[in-house]
């Protein structure tokens, strides 16, 4: 499988790209009232974004050495992966105000680009090294 692993990256960064972009279109229009981020087609097409996400992922999680991720660099990102989750529903959730919405929509986008920087340099530091 390793052969694949140039067409496996690619894919990962073409879904990170466009699951991040997602979040942050459907955020903001959801937090100023827009029905569109809720529609049953556009749910669906961001579920298959991040499921071939995760797919990529895993596959590159199986076919890189195991030395690569001895500084605990993917631990740390899979964490922030979680609580980029959940400031994501925090951000969609139209059950709180305007301002907490917005708030978790900052700390979304944040997380976004430490995850970035972590996965790139493949440190646990990321943009910081």
């Amino acid at each position: 499988m390793v052969q694949f692993y140039s067409q496996i990256h690619l894919i990962h960064v073409i879904a990170v790209s466009l699951s991040g972009l997602a979040l942050l279109l459907r955020s903001t229009f959801s937090i100023f009232g827009a029905k569109w981020p809720k529609v049953l087609a556009v749910r669906i097409l961001v579920y298959l974004i991040d499921t071939i996400l995760i797919l990529a992922a895993i596959s590159l999680i199986v076919i890189l050495p195991k030395e690569i991720f001895e500084n605990n660099w993917l631990n740390l990102k899979i964490f922030l992966i979680f609580i980029y989750i959940i400031c994501g529903f925090g951000a969609m959730n139209a059950k709180l105000k305007k301002p907490s919405r917005i708030i978790f929509l900052l700390f979304s986008v944040a997380i976004y680009f430490a995850i970035i920087g972590i996965a790139i340099r493949h440190n646990p530091f990321g943009w910081f090294l």
